[in-house]
C-alpha cells in the first residue's frame, strides 16, 4: 500500500509550488491518480481482510463510512476555508490521513479477522 503514501507526498509538495504553474498541474494529477487508485485498492483490501462468511458485511461497512465522510469533508473544508487557513496549514491538514491510512494499513497488512 505505498500509494496513500505517494499521495500524501504529491499533496505535501502542493503546498510548496507557487511557480511554475505546469509542476502544480503535474503535482494535482498525481495527487488524483494516486487517490482514486488507493481507493479502488481499498474495496479488494477489506474483501481479502475478511472471512467470507462476513465479507460483504465487512464490504459494506467500508462503504458506509466512505460515503459518511464523502458528506462531512465538504464540511470541514469550508470550515477550514473559513478560518482563513492558507497552503502552509490546509494541505498538510488534508494529506495526515493518508499518512495514518498508510501507516495503518502496514501494520495490519496480512491479518485476518475472525468471523
Amino acid at each position: 500500500m505505498t500509494t496513500p503514501l505517494l499521495a500524501f507526498a504529491a499533496m505535501r509538495c502542493l503546498a510548496l509550488v507557487g511557480e511554475p504553474l505546469w509542476l502544480g498541474g503535474v503535482l494535482r494529477f498525481d495527487c488524483g491518480l494516486l487517490l482514486i487508485g488507493s481507493q479502488a485498492g481499498l474495496s479488494a483490501l477489506v474483501a481479502s481482510r475478511h472471512p467470507t462468511s462476513i465479507r460483504s458485511t465487512g464490504i459494506g461497512w467500508a462503504g458506509g463510512i466512505g460515503r459518511l465522510t464523502s458528506m462531512v469533508g465538504p464540511a470541514i473544508g469550508a470550515l477550514i476555508l473559513a478560518a482563513g487557513w492558507g497552503p502552509w496549514e490546509i494541505y498538510p491538514a488534508i494529506a495526515a490521513p493518508l499518512l495514518l491510512g498508510e501507516t495503518a494499513g502496514e501494520r495490519e497488512a496480512g491479518k485476518v479477522v475472525a468471523a
